[in-house]
């Protein structure tokens, strides 16, 4: 008359528990893993400066040191700036 449990039974007390855990450990470590990512890129764009370009006059004066340009192309292209 009675039947012992079938597998039907094993399968709703034992894989759906399992399964239903698993999927919230996945979703657990996906928000991990944003969360991560979101506060590095936060910290990023808190720290970036983005360079501040130079004066025409430093970027010439640093090519006459470097050797880059002779003294007479230093002098016109000072004189050339104003």
């Amino acid at each position: 008359m009675y039947e012992e449990p079938g597998i039907l039974y094993e399968i709703m007390w034992v894989a759906v528990p399992a399964s239903v855990l698993g999927v919230l450990i996945g979703l657990g470590i996906f928000a991990g893993v944003y969360f991560a990512i979101r506060s590095s890129l936060k910290h990023w764009a808190n720290t970036y400066k983005p360079p501040v370009p130079q004066e025409a006059s430093e970027i010439i004066r640093e090519r006459y040191a470097r050797g880059e340009i002779s003294r007479r192309e230093y002098e016109q292209m000072k004189q050339d700036l104003g």
